[in-house]
């Protein structure tokens, strides 16, 4: 689980205004009773406000309303999971293992309702000047933030999932085929607050962010081109003012099956056990940051860096960098032609 999903996580020790409590500071509508991860019930405002329409009370425990029969889903299980919320009107629902401990808790998207502005005016610096050279050989012929994901642009889709937060301003750095990109925006206005910034020569993944010295002055999200995270980003907004960050990194679990048997060895040579194709499970970065403005002084003037190196550079000055893991399948990378394929298959009907 993620440290976002265990916020939607509440014990039988609580009463129900501190279940309540947990609800109107979360991601979710619903809550979910655990013991040791294992589920236990599901509780929602709902169950709240009916019991307190009977003349319940908010000091009684959180046991008097919780629903000890909630709706789940086996790791295993084939389904749509959001299509089954739609149809039975939940917003959360749970994915468990065999012993019923929760692995990850899948929420309704785009649920409006539930979405926290972010009270800071924050812009958002996006990452545009690449080549696009893993997508080629669409590339050669449109730049990637224009390339379509269903009825809009990659690019859209990343200004409109900042725009859910509040954020609004935004600072597009672009280099290859930037004349096409910018026409593109002319002839929309939809898009308030929207600038770009243009590299007199491509600076690496991080070189560009120097130009935005001056209008990003406080905490600033940055983002590669070719992503879309789909998650709480309030909740990284929270944990990175909270940590005193000059980075919170996002990153995403992801899972890899190695396709062969592996085998360990002992130091003297012998077979220990065999392992018919593990599968390994990384934390990996996924494209998207919040920043401090202090960041900026570890770029120099029109110098070429790229992301690694400049985080390194942080690090050795004894900098704190932070992160949120976010679960993998919230994470949308159209840099590699087969994640774009799933991106359309997301975003393709919208």
């Amino acid at each position: 689980m993620t440290e976002l999903e265990k916020t939607m996580l509440i014990n039988e020790n609580m009463t129900i205004e501190d279940a309540m409590r947990v609800i109107d500071q979360g991601i979710s509508k619903t809550v979910f009773l655990v013991s040791d991860y294992v589920l236990k019930g599901s509780m929602t405002d709902g169950d709240v406000r009916r019991h307190l329409l009977k003349g319940g009370a908010l000091n009684e425990s959180v046991c008097k309303i919780i629903n000890y029969s909630p709706k789940f889903f086996k790791e295993n299980d084939s389904a749509n999971y959001q299509d089954y919320m739609i149809e039975n009107d939940l917003t959360a629902i749970p994915i468990v293992d065999n012993q019923m401990k929760i692995i990850r808790i899948e929420r309704l998207k785009n649920n409006k309702e539930s979405i926290r502005k972010i009270e800071e005016s924050i812009p958002v610096v996006i990452m545009a000047g690449g080549f696009g050279s893993r997508l080629k050989p669409y590339t050669e012929i449109i730049p990637k933030p224009l390339i379509p994901i269903g009825s809009k642009t990659i690019l859209e889709r990343i200004f409109d999932k900042f725009e859910e937060y509040g954020c609004y301003k935004k600072y597009v750095i672009i280099n290859y085929k930037k004349k096409l990109i910018e026409a593109y925006f002319k002839e929309d206005s939809s898009y308030s607050d929207l600038y770009f910034i243009e590299e007199p020569s491509f600076l690496g993944t991080a070189g560009g962010i120097k130009y935005t010295k001056g209008v990003c002055r406080d905490n600033f999200f940055v983002t590669n081109c070719d992503v879309v995270i789909d998650t709480d980003y309030y909740f990284i907004w929270e944990e990175h003012k909270k940590k005193g960050n000059i980075m919170t990194m996002v990153l995403a679990n992801r899972e890899y099956c190695v396709p062969y048997g592996t085998v360990e060895i002992s130091d003297n040579g012998n077979v220990i056990c065999l392992c018919e194709k593990p599968r390994v499970e990384y934390k990996v970065n996924t494209g998207m940051y919040l920043c401090n403005a202090k960041l900026l002084d570890y770029i120099d003037d029109s110098e070429k860096i790229d992301m690694p190196e400049l985080i390194q550079r942080c690090l050795n000055a004894g900098e704190k960098i932070g992160q949120v893991t976010i679960d993998g399948n919230d994470w949308y990378d159209m840099g590699q032609l087969d994640e774009l394929e799933k991106m359309k298959k997301r975003y393709g009907t919208i």
